[in-house]
């Protein structure tokens, strides 16, 4: 059985190429695409590293966007190499670049074998709600030609805009939406009905370009209306969750009696420092058995439940996401916790993550809705203002504009008491300038809806 392999990937190269060798000494073939948008040193790197493997072949035309059709131009770009190379797969997994193997690829063919189904998360999400929260069918409904990461106030407005106008868009050729997770592993056969289907129904990718998150909908929508029921699984072969936050779960070092326990054949996503945990995955992945899909599903359902449990447990798992900075051990009553960051999304996250550590003090959060020009002081001032008002000590999480890490030298000089910590950048975009008269010619111009000028008054 001839495996290929499709990586996603934009940065970790030393990762990446554990990755590849891994899996191409295991007779497999590999797809990468390295985001256009990410280091051409790295990328070239790469390219030269692997210029001798013909099982390995590279990509980079597609700048991904979170969100965004790329994600899913990206994956179709790498499924027509496949389709134009000489390797006669007979299954495709696609996988991400920080998404290791936990058990062998002989292992992995012989449940194949006995299992020859596509293997892709497809949600019918009016019975069985699949978006923990957020937009669920009105990703289908309403146009998102604006990113909400990268143009967050132009996305809300839009939305805002087309609700009142009451659109009400509906997929094409009788499609069904589906949800589910990006990640699949499908039949060649599969891919092949993909490829056509999008080469004679245009209309199919106008639609889907601007729906919300297309990574999440158009290859599951697709593969409900093109195959039977019977001949593809809800069931994938990546473990992976979300936790309540909406932060994916990670594997770390102290993940290996974790891992051990999975019937799954992939897990992500994984920290590339984990070097303890891969050396380990390395060590065991020949001794295990092939697992059947009943147990699988099984290990799926209780993954799921120790990650929310974990969260809810109020335990490490929260503090330790990447994008929060260590704090002090203890906190004194005299001490106040000044945690600056460039955007107000992930707030509450952090002043959970907050109250799990230092679950006797009082948290408190402020945004600093000044000009970014104005003088350190007014911000210092603001600080001292809010904890007055509160009549007592406190940590206290105050929400930057962008830019305006240029004042913490002078608020550690001037609060004296209080420990200031800054977060690494989020990946959120910076503030854009909103312009009105954009948006109503992406609505008017690009989709011709009417009415738009009489609801943007209302802004």
């Amino acid at each position: 059985m001839n495996l290929t392999f499709i990586i996603l990937a934009h940065n970790q190269p030393t990762f990446l190429k554990k990755v590849i060798d891994k899996l191409s000494t295991q007779k497999a073939n590999i797809v990468v695409h390295f985001d256009l948008r990410a280091s051409r040193t790295v990328y070239n790197d790469l390219v030269e590293t692997y210029s001798g493997n013909k099982n390995v072949e590279f990509i980079s035309v597609i700048k991904g966007v979170w969100g965004k059709w790329s994600l899913v131009q990206a994956t179709i770009e790498a499924l027509k190499v496949i389709q134009n190379s000489s390797w006669k797969s007979d299954y495709v997994h696609l996988m991400s670049g920080v998404e290791y193997p936990i058990r062998s690829l002989d292992n992995l063919r012989g449940f194949l074998k006995e299992n020859p189904l596509d293997f892709i998360e497809c949600v019918d999400f009016k019975k069985t709600p699949w978006v923990r929260a957020g937009l669920e069918e009105e990703r289908f409904q309403y146009y998102f030609p604006f990113s909400y990461q990268v143009m967050s106030k132009r996305f809300a407005i839009c939305l805002k805009i087309q609700k009142r106008l009451k659109i009400r868009r509906k997929p094409p050729c009788g499609i069904e939406p589906r949800l589910g997770s990006q990640w699949w592993t499908l039949r060649w056969s599969t891919c092949d009905k993909l490829l056509k289907i999008i080469e004679r129904k245009p209309q199919i990718v106008r639609y889907f370009k601007t729906t919300l998150i297309p990574d999440e909908s158009f290859f599951q929508s697709l593969i409900s209306h093109i195959i039977p029921l019977a001949e593809f699984s809800c069931q994938q072969l990546v473990c992976h969750e979300l936790a309540p936050n909406g932060r994916p779960f990670t594997f770390k070092n102290n993940h290996e009696p974790l891992v051990s326990e999975l019937d799954h054949f992939f897990i992500r996503k994984v920290s590339p420092e984990s070097f303890q945990l891969i050396n380990y995955i390395d060590n065991i992945e020949d001794s295990r058995d092939v697992p059947n899909l009943a147990g699988l599903k099984d290990k799926t359902k209780a993954f799921k439940q120790f990650v929310n449990n974990m969260f809810h447990s109020r335990k490490s798992f929260v503090w330790n996401n990447d994008f929060i900075q260590p704090t002090p051990e203890h906190l004194n009553s005299q001490q106040k916790l000044i945690i600056v960051y460039e955007k107000e999304h992930q707030v509450h996250t952090i002043i959970q993550a907050l109250k799990c550590k230092f679950p006797e003090v009082s948290i408190f959060h402020r945004g600093h809705q000044k000009s970014i020009n104005e003088p350190a002081h007014t911000l210092t001032n603001d600080v001292f203002t809010f904890s007055v008002e509160k009549k007592h000590d406190s940590i206290i999480v105050i929400l930057l504009p962008f830019k305006a890490k240029d004042k913490i030298d002078f608020m550690k000089s001037k609060l004296n008491k209080a420990c200031v910590f800054v977060l690494p950048e989020l990946p959120f975009s910076k503030n854009e300038s909103v312009s009105l008269k954009d948006i109503r010619n992406t609505l008017k111009c690009k989709y011709r809806l009417t009415n738009v000028d009489k609801i943007l008054s209302d802004f």
